[in-house]
Parts: C-alpha cells; sequence; structure tokens
C-alpha cells in the first residue's frame, strides 16, 4: 500500500498514533531525565555525610582511646554509677564528715537531700550543721575542694556561736553538692 492510495481517515490514525507513541516517548524520557535529577540530588545531599562517616571510621582507634581517657578523667571527679543514689549520698556523707572531724571541727547535723536529676547526672546534696573555731574552719574549707570524686560548697552561713565563754566558736551551715553518673 501506498501512502498516497490511503484514506484521509487512516492517514489522520496513523498521525494521531505516531503522535502519542511520540507522547509517551517524550513522557519516558523527562521521567528518567526527572528520576536522574533526583538522584544527583540525593547523592549531594548524602555525600557529606557518608564521608564524616569514613572521617569518623578512619579516627575510630583515636575516638576509642580519647573516650576511655575522658571515662577515666570523669570516673575521679563524679560518683560511679554502679552503686545508687542513697547509697552514694550516704558514702559522701561519710566522706566529708571524715575531712570535717580530721580539720577539728564538729558535725552537729547533717542530711542528705533527695537526688535531682541533670543533664545526665544525679546531683547529691547535703546540708550540714558544723561548729568550730576559725582555723579550724579554715582548714576544713581548704580540704573540702580537695575530695575526691569533687564536692562543691553550693551555699554557706557562719555565724557565731552565742554565749559567753564561747568566743570564737562559729556555727557554720553548708550545702554541699556531689554529682553521679546515670546509669
Amino acid at each position: 500500500m501506498k501512502l498516497n492510495t490511503l484514506s484521509a481517515r487512516a492517514k489522520i490514525i496513523a498521525g494521531l498514533t505516531l503522535a502519542i507513541l511520540m507522547l509517551i516517548l517524550i513522557s519516558l524520557v523527562m521521567a528518567a531525565w526527572s528520576m536522574r535529577q533526583e538522584g544527583n540530588a540525593q547523592r549531594a545531599e548524602i555525600e557529606p555525610r557518608i564521608a564524616r562517616l569514613l572521617g569518623v571510621q578512619q579516627q575510630y582507634d583515636k575516638l576509642k582511646l580519647a573516650n576511655l581517657g575522658a571515662t577515666a578523667q570523669l570516673t575521679g571527679l563524679v560518683y560511679s554509677a554502679s552503686a545508687d543514689a542513697t547509697m552514694t549520698g550516704t558514702k559522701m556523707q561519710q566522706d566529708v564528715r571524715e575531712v570535717i572531724e580530721l580539720s577539728g571541727m564538729t558535725v552537729v547535723g547533717s542530711r542528705v537531700r533527695a537526688v535531682k536529676v541533670a543533664d545526665g547526672y544525679d546531683k547529691i546534696s547535703l546540708d550540714l550543721t558544723v561548729e568550730g573555731g576559725v582555723k579550724a574552719l579554715e582548714s576544713m574549707l581548704l580540704e573540702i575542694p580537695k575530695l575526691r570524686p569533687i564536692v562543691v560548697i553550693e551555699e554557706t552561713n557562719i555565724t557565731p556561736k552565742r554565749g559567753r565563754n564561747l568566743p570564737h566558736i562559729l556555727t557554720a551551715r553548708f550545702r554541699l553538692t556531689a554529682a553521679r553518673l546515670q546509669p
């Protein structure tokens, strides 16, 4: 059959069929192009993350060693998570009492306060009332910062003890705080 011998209707149908095939082909090409562009965008977004992960992987041994060093240092600065908070508070109270008594002060009262949770740590506080002379108080205040794990003096109230026969005797109230790792 020759193209000239086809009827007008057959020519229109053939033209429309070719046009539909061309539209399908163009839509397939556009879909493939769009998928390629999305893939490039995702790759561009992921490449920096992969590079960082590869960098961490390459530095793993150094990071592990630094982590062990930091953990060892932290262990000396805060109470361990191995004991519960009540036992840790009691241990802190015993350590502080020992320092106070060695300095020449007398413990009149002490109370471990409720534990507060703060930034991955348990905050253990101790309210303490002591009596003694100025030199003993000075000695105590110099020794408490040397305690390990670290004990911080948060609040202080020092007043002279009242009475005629008690010159230079002070009553001091403290709130001491230490940190404990959370389990």
